[in-house]
């Protein structure tokens, strides 16, 4: 016995250095004028297929709040089924979430974030935001959720490719969104990196970066940042141009540093 309980606390001791590592997407902001575009700078057909297509509606107040504090409110098709999601973001990765949200890192240009998620099954006659979503937005929420002060924004069209770069699979998407007038595309590109890469991921973020700026897609300068964050400044400029380079004065590409 004595020997069969040391043998067990010593696996204990040594799951965390097997745990498997938190998942991590590679991202990159493009500003380029469509998607068409960038599909032919990939060597694509500019007409091809998305392999998805769905509409998305985000939530904040009006005028926004919620989402520049790094919660986002969504809902969308998710393997055509309709759900509602509640994101957070964070600067560094959290040691106190709670069984049910999901959570990985994405990394941007520079810089990285964790996010968490909580997603619900949409049904008819039923509140948009589930008790979970609840209860895990108003734990990590700066500010108290006004949900009875919510308003859509969007239904968004969001097409996706699939898509390969460098040999690996990638999703190329952009949210489509009609703002004064004209019609915005927030694109990104995502390239999901190995368990085996976890930690060795500069290098390989580089290397597709060096990709993207030789087949000369414009990567978003001077900052790169998840779309809805650019969606939300989009709306808030109404559709002009800024520093993320939404109009054609800081689309192209600059040499990689």
């Amino acid at each position: 016995m004595p020997l069969t309980l040391s043998f067990f606390h010593l696996l204990l001791a040594l799951l965390p250095a097997f745990a498997t590592p938190t998942p991590l997407s590679l991202q990159w902001a493009i500003c380029d004028s469509s998607p068409s575009t960038v599909l032919r700078k990939l060597s694509y057909p500019p007409t091809l297929t998305p392999h998805k297509l769905q509409n998305i509606t985000y939530f904040d107040l009006s005028p926004p709040r919620y989402t520049a504090q790094g919660l986002a409110l969504r809902t969308k098709l998710h393997k055509h089924v309709p759900i509602s999601m509640v994101k957070a973001r964070f600067a560094d990765e959290l040691d106190d979430v709670p069984d049910g949200p999901k959570c990985k890192w994405d990394r941007y240009g520079n810089q990285s974030w964790f996010t968490c998620g909580v997603s619900s099954p949409l049904e008819e006659g039923k509140a948009l935001w589930s008790a979970e979503q609840v209860a895990f937005a108003e734990r990590y929420s700066s500010t108290p959720v006004r949900w009875d002060r919510l308003v859509p924004y969007g239904p968004f069209l969001d097409p996706k490719w699939k898509i390969r770069i460098m040999g690996r699979k990638a999703v190329f998407d952009s949210v489509e969104a009609e703002i004064a007038g004209r019609v915005v595309h927030l694109m990104e590109v995502e390239v999901k990196v190995k368990e085996k890469e976890v930690g060795k991921e500069g290098g390989l973020y580089e290397a597709i970066t060096r990709v993207l700026v030789e087949a000369r897609v414009m990567i978003c300068r001077p900052e790169q940042l998840p779309k809805t964050l650019r969606l939300f400044q989009a709306l808030q400029r109404g559709g002009r141009g800024g520093e993320e380079g939404f109009g054609e004065d800081k689309q192209w590409p600059l040499e990689w540093e």
